[in-house]
């Protein structure tokens, strides 16, 4: 499972974004019911799936434990407990984008593990699509966006940027827990708007400020998906 996780460095590519996202467990039912449809295989990487198999096989020893010491025994029982609360965050979140709140948006949420080194972090993600009804009659250049992504990066501390899409129109806000990493990213900023541009998007605002987005709300922890607690 570790080693399907992809690197940091990875993930600047967007295709293998794309392929994270798609693998974060988020689509695994819609992905079964289409191949139920047309047939084949699944492939390798879905989280969700990869959670339920090791969960299967855990369940499978807890059922059968001859010959199992009692210190294996607590581990397993305490793995289980985190495969049980990261598929139910999973599903958690499968339910929010399966209907609009109470504002009329949709909401994608999911965690995206990311291998540094020898450690994994959790790139917490949030899509809004604002469904306002008077927005059916808008064209989709002017539909409104908004994502918000939040990583707990070995040495960086938390980081976490909140960007607004209209058409090709984008605005990026970072926010950085260390003043050290403020720094960095300001020192890397020219580039990521050269980045930005570079696939067709006009960047009206781009800036990096030392704090945090939401103070009040949870923020991703090294834990990410695979949390005891739930």
């Amino acid at each position: 499972l570790f080693k399907q996780v992809h690197r940091a460095d990875q993930l600047v590519d967007p295709k293998l974004l794309k392929v994270a996202v798609e693998r974060s467990g988020l689509f695994l039912e819609s992905q079964l019911q289409q191949l139920v449809s047309v047939g084949g295989l699944l492939p390798p990487g879905d989280l969700k799936a990869e959670l339920l198999r090791l969960l299967n096989r855990v369940n499978r020893k807890l059922k059968h434990p001859s010959g199992i010491d009692h210190e294996t025994l607590g581990l397993l029982n305490k793995l289980k407990q985190e495969l049980d609360g990261a598929i139910a965050k999973i599903t958690l979140h499968q339910l929010e984008a399966s209907q609009s709140d109470s504002s009329g948006q949709t909401v994608w949420s999911f965690e995206i593990p990311i291998r540094f080194k020898e450690s994994v972090a959790y790139l917490s993600l949030s899509v809004t699509r604002d469904n306002d009804p008077s927005d059916k009659l808008k064209p989709a250049d002017q539909q409104d966006w908004k994502a918000v992504l939040s990583v707990m990066a070995p040495k960086l501390g938390l980081v976490e940027a909140e960007l607004f899409l209209r058409g090709q129109k984008v605005s990026v806000v970072i926010f950085s827990s260390e003043n050290k990493t403020v720094q960095l990213i300001n020192n890397q900023i020219d580039q990521l708007r050269v980045g930005l541009e570079s696939r067709g998007l006009d960047v009206s605002v781009l800036l990096s400020r030392e704090g945090e987005l939401k103070p009040k709300q949870n923020k991703a922890s090294s834990s990410g998906c695979v949390d005891e607690r739930i």
